[in-house]
């Protein structure tokens, strides 16, 4: 798969098929997208595009929030070069971007620079300055600049339309199951292991600690059964998001993983997390010996719970 950034827009040679949307997480119903634009541009032998931005649009449009993604510029590359998807368009979303008008982003971006002859987007898309451009118009517009239009409609899991809004909301509740479900695999967060105190090594479980991008959107604090993945080779683990507040350390949040059954030296490595389940917020102790018997509580929660997986396969 190729990926493109604004200043390659106009490559294109033949004809193409383009989906459209801000594609955070690339969750269930963007999938859906992704993998009906794959199979019709095979159908009619056009280009499968993805066009997309380098931020979210809020971002721009607003000054006083910035939302916190879901995945970065680069996993997104990696699970659209797993589907039948020839390029990944990435456009710089600017405020002279925000304030265009709907017809001329499709006359002058779409047919203009992506030569597009069909374009696949979900049923809430907006585009064009103030999000005055949906799917009625872009289906108008099709006919007038000559593409065809697919539109994907509502993906719904078990009652819940699904959207990146939806699971962010369940993400920044703890509950990473339910996000897990429509996201349709586990939450993750990567980054490189990083020296810290050493507290957990004292009280007999060594962490490993990584500050993950800092763009990503990071789970409520507490503790979670987690799945580590270093070298490639995944490991069972536990998981602490947060402050450290028995301490009273003010370095912010950041994850600290007590991986099973380890004990290679992990500092500056790569290191990925995934969210399997959320088992109870962080919490201030008195001392640190009563946080070092919550964890080895926390610890045979987490096994037990491994434990009760492994049974079910």
């Amino acid at each position: 798969m190729n990926i493109i950034y604004n200043n390659g827009l106009n490559i294109f040679n033949g004809y193409t098929g383009v989906g459209l949307g801000t594609f955070d997480g690339l969750h269930s119903g963007h999938m859906v997208l992704v993998d009906t634009l794959g199979k019709e541009c095979s159908k009619r032998k056009l280009t499968s595009v993805i066009y997309t931005f380098d931020k979210h649009p809020d971002d721009v449009l607003s000054s006083k929030t910035k939302t916190p993604l879901l995945t970065t510029i680069a996993r997104k590359s990696e699970l659209l070069s797993e589907r039948r998807i020839d390029s990944l368009v990435i456009d710089n979303f600017t405020e002279d971007y925000a304030r265009m008008q709907p017809e001329d982003f499709v006359r002058d971006v779409l047919v203009g620079k992506l030569k597009i002859k069909l374009a696949v987007a979900g049923f809430n898309y907006t585009f064009g300055h103030k999000g005055s451009g949906n799917v009625e118009l872009l289906k108008k517009l099709s006919g007038k600049y000559d593409f065809e239009f697919i539109e994907i409609p509502p993906i719904i899991i078990d009652g819940e339309i699904v959207s990146s809004t939806l699971i962010r909301n369940y993400i920044k509740s703890g509950d990473v199951e339910r996000a897990a479900k429509l996201l349709g695999r586990k939450y993750e967060l990567s980054g490189k292991v990083v020296k810290g105190k050493r507290l957990g090594s004292k009280m007999g479980f060594p962490t490993a600690n990584i500050y993950p991008d800092g763009t990503l959107l990071i789970p409520a604090r507490g503790v979670y059964v987690t799945l580590s993945i270093i070298d490639g080779i995944e490991y069972k683990s536990i998981t602490n998001v947060g402050l450290n507040p028995t301490f009273d350390e003010n370095t912010g949040i950041r994850l600290e993983t007590h991986i099973f059954n380890f004990d290679m030296e992990l500092y500056g490595k790569d290191m990925k997390l995934y969210f399997i389940k959320k088992i109870r917020d962080e919490m201030r102790y008195d001392n640190p010996e009563k946080l070092k018997i919550q964890v080895h509580r926390d610890m045979k929660t987490v096994k037990k719970y491994f434990r009760n997986k492994e049974k079910t396969f």
